[in-house]
């Protein structure tokens, strides 16, 4: 076996097969965007159409834009718990491989040691 086929096997055994992205792609992040997007659109049509005062609909606007950040905050603070469980597991996976890889090290310099 030659060296170049025997580093090729070795970085092939360190792959990372099972990785899956957080999420799929967009995501909560363009669930989000939609959110706001459709609820600012909503808010606007609104105000063209309401038969309300001005005050009527600046209160009306003001809870729905409480309860839009309120949700913001909520899908945000998911994010960030999401983004801490795959850091730590990938952490966790990275510090299993670096320790192969520091035993095969150790093992290669000790056969080394015996051939000198």
């Amino acid at each position: 076996m030659d060296d170049e086929s025997t580093e090729r096997d070795a970085e092939e055994e360190y792959v990372d097969d099972d990785f899956e992205p957080p999420m799929k792609e967009g995501g909560r992040g363009h669930f989000v965007a939609g959110l706001l997007l459709g609820a600012a659109l909503g808010a606007g049509i609104a105000l063209l159409a309401t038969p309300r005062t001005g005050a009527e609909n600046r209160r009306h606007l003001a809870r729905r834009f409480r309860k839009m950040r309120g949700r913001a905050e909520e899908e945000l603070a998911a994010l960030r718990r999401e983004a801490r469980r795959e850091l730590v597991r990938r952490k966790k996976k990275l510090r299993a491989q670096l320790g192969r890889l520091a035993e095969e090290a150790g093992d290669a310099v000790d056969q080394v040691r015996r051939r000198v």
